[in-house]
């Protein structure tokens, strides 16, 4: 009897031990996550909240900080220009990097990699360096533009003084800091295309324009997702070029926002205001992300829908 004894008591120890087994299970995810929740909450929830509080400090409580910021004809300025700025740069800079990334995906590797170390090179380069290599060539009368200009019998362009071509000049300066990160990662996407789709589409008699449309563009939708979310925040968070080129003028042209809460800030020492331009730069950072990941969302959904 006693032997027949152990084994059920055993048993009836199992379901105790399993129960903690299965809590440890459990809790086990949220412990490994815990030192990264930890950072977000100080370094990225925290400062969030800090600067709302901090908005609220003004005169009328938040409500009345965002309606004057509103008002403030220089914020609208800076968002407007804030806003195309993005139009000019990063669209720009994702095509050009998607049409180099195509050709130079089928060249030779040799070929290839000394194209791709090329393009690279802004990457490599100090940011406040890059914008004093764009100014040298865009200074009026004196850069090398000017001076190009001036040998060809044309007219200086002065691009940095004129209102309406000064967000372009500091455009092409974001696009060529750009392009080296966008064609890195395109042909990254290109490489991950199976060779074999592509060449049964060619014995199918499709040319190089039908299998971009047909093939590639379509495999390479989480790709051109993600460097468009990445040229987008990279655009709007431009301030060093700013600094070294324009000081956001001629007339507010080149004035953006973050360049804006920094004046509002460190300069006119109005923190309530530069915290709520800090609040629309974040709200316009978050729409960013956001559109990245219904995109994806979407992508993948349908995926799998399909699957």
């Amino acid at each position: 009897m006693a032997d027949l004894s152990r084994p059920l008591f055993r048993r009836a120890a199992l379901p105790a031990a399993s129960a903690g087994a299965a809590f440890r299970r459990r809790l086990l995810p949220y412990a490994l996550i815990a030192p990264a929740l930890f950072f977000v909450a100080v370094f990225s929830t925290y400062p969030v909240l800090k600067t709302l509080l901090l908005a609220g400090t003004a005169e009328g409580g938040i409500g009345r900080a965002f309606g004057d910021l509103w008002r403030d004809p220089v914020f609208r300025l800076s968002l407007g220009a804030t806003l195309r700025f993005l139009a000019y740069s990063s669209l720009p800079a994702m095509a050009i990097a998607f049409f180099l990334a195509l050709w130079i995906h089928g060249r030779p590797r040799r070929f290839r990699r000394a194209l791709e170390g090329v393009w690279v090179l802004p990457l490599a380069l100090p940011v406040v360096s890059a914008a004093a290599i764009w100014l040298f060539v865009f200074t009026p009368q004196y850069g090398l533009l000017a001076v190009l200009a001036d040998r060809l019998g044309l007219t200086d362009p002065a691009l940095l003084r004129k209102p309406e071509t000064a967000l372009w000049a500091l455009a092409v300066v974001e696009i060529w800091r750009e392009m080296g990160f966008n064609l890195l990662v395109f042909l990254a996407g290109l490489s991950t295309i199976p060779r074999d789709v592509e060449e049964a589409a060619r014995l199918d008699g499709a040319g190089e324009g039908r299998l971009t449309l047909m093939i590639r563009l379509p495999l390479l939708w989480p790709t051109i997702i993600f460097v468009g979310t990445v040229s987008l925040l990279h655009a709007l968070s431009t301030i060093d070029p700013i600094f070294v080129m324009t000081q956001g003028g001629p007339n507010n042209a080149t004035n953006l926002l973050l360049y804006q809460m920094y004046l509002t800030a460190f300069f006119y020492g109005d923190w309530p205001r530069a915290a709520a331009t800090a609040a629309v730069f974040l709200v316009l950072a978050g729409l960013i992300a956001g559109v990245q990941v219904y995109g994806l969302e979407r992508l993948f959904g349908r995926d799998d829908g399909v699957a």
